[in-house]
């Protein structure tokens, strides 16, 4: 085999290898999470492994009250459904009372609709 197929397969092989790790996918979404708005109350997120929980909490953090717990799939896509952890919601005053919600990953944000009292809105969490 010539020297210069062999140096294009290789370089092929290569460009294949290197794609392939890269993934194209969503990068980690472990870590801290905050919301990205000026509210009165504030939503941070703490996701590790295959758990995500969201708090509420006031602007000057005087506190933090579990909004919701839940799994995250191991292969995260762009948008998953979180099972909720109903033991430990049922247990707190701000608990939700869904049994999933939905996240959406775009443009390193993080997204879930948030309704209480009949009014709805979109969370947008930033990571910390």
């Amino acid at each position: 085999m010539p020297n210069t197929l062999k140096c294009f397969l290789l370089t092929v092989f290569a460009l294949f290898f290197l794609i392939g790790c890269s993934g194209g996918g969503v990068e980690t979404l472990d870590g801290k999470w905050k919301s990205n708005d000026d509210a009165v109350m504030e939503f941070h997120a703490e996701i590790s492994g295959d758990k995500i929980e969201i708090y509420l909490t006031t602007a000057t953090d005087e506190g933090r009250n579990l909004y919701w717990s839940g799994n995250v799939p191991a292969k995260t896509p762009t948008s998953f459904v979180s099972i909720a952890d109903k033991d430990r919601l049922d247990a707190v005053i701000f608990g939700s009372l869904d049994y999933t919600k939905r996240f959406d990953y775009e443009d390193g944000t993080l997204n879930f609709a948030f309704s209480i009292l009949d009014h709805q809105s979109v969370i947008t969490l930033d990571k910390v």
